[in-house]
């Protein structure tokens, strides 16, 4: 999987996960407990992370491709 696709997937997955997060609790007069914070937390620290990879991922094979580009184009150049 290309890390654009990733990054997409983890978007909607992030999305997901937050609003699920704001429907809140089944019963409207409860809280979240201090766990409940803590697992939605660390879920987002954890997005955010990967988020932070699979960008440096496709610029990684962003500037790759680019330079394989502007090597070949070099290499089937005639010298002069």
């Amino acid at each position: 999987m290309k890390p654009m696709e990733k990054i997409w997937m983890l978007t909607v997955c992030t999305a997901a996960w937050i609003g699920l997060w704001m429907t809140g609790p089944e019963n409207p007069e409860e809280k979240y407990a201090s766990w409940e914070l803590a697992v939605f937390a660390a879920v987002l620290i954890f997005c955010f992370i990967q988020f932070v990879r699979y960008s440096s991922q496709h610029v990684q094979q962003r500037d790759r491709e680019r330079l394989k580009k502007v090597l070949d184009r070099s290499d089937a150049r005639t010298d002069r």
